[in-house]
């Protein structure tokens, strides 16, 4: 008896293998959802912390918009692909690394500028960045893995938690969100 060949699935007439497949998809998300995003929220004409608290709000309204379409908290696909894949596959690793990188370099340029305005407490700027990225990567896989789409509220917070604000003109740290937000104002 002869064995019964499968014949390949439809995606893969496309694309050689999973992760060519996995790659095309990064791309396509990342210049079309994220760089406009990126591009938006960390404008330099915005001030420095509402570029990292507008970015967060966006996402946070892109997850809940995703539960609201699909019924599910979808998470940040860069993060989530790059648990799932990055140590299997070492192009999905090298292109999610060049993502990450642009991604930390808007946090980090925001916190430098913020650091310059003198509304965060000295700290080096590349240490805040990551310390932020990953602690919105944490929310939004424990969002993903809950599927709770309250999880999502802590974003607003981080800003506050992690950065050590400062009222204008005082080297008094923030206490509450709502003075964060009165000091963000232009």
């Amino acid at each position: 008896m002869r064995a019964r060949l499968r014949p390949k699935g439809k995606s893969y007439h496309f694309f050689d293998s999973k992760s060519v497949l996995a790659l095309a998809a990064l791309q396509h998300l990342w210049e079309t959802v994220a760089i406009p995003a990126y591009d938006q929220h960390f404008s330099q004409s915005n001030p420095p912390l509402v570029r990292i608290t507008g970015f967060l709000d966006w996402l946070q309204g892109l997850q809940l918009e995703k539960f609201r379409t699909v019924g599910r908290v979808l998470g940040w696909p860069f993060f989530t692909v790059g648990c799932e894949l990055g140590g299997q596959e070492p192009r999905v690793s090298e292109q999610l690394c060049k993502i990450g990188a642009a991604e930390l370099f808007c946090f980090e340029s925001a916190l430098h500028d913020a650091l310059g305005q003198e509304i965060i407490e000295p700290a080096e700027p590349r240490a805040k960045a990551l310390a932020l990225r990953a602690a919105v990567e944490g929310i939004l896989a424990r969002a993903r893995i809950l599927n709770d789409p309250a999880e999502l509220r802590a974003l607003s917070e981080l800003p506050t938690n992690i950065l050590c604000l400062k009222l204008p003109g005082t080297a008094v740290p923030l206490s509450t969100h709502e003075e964060f937000e009165e000091s963000i104002v232009p």
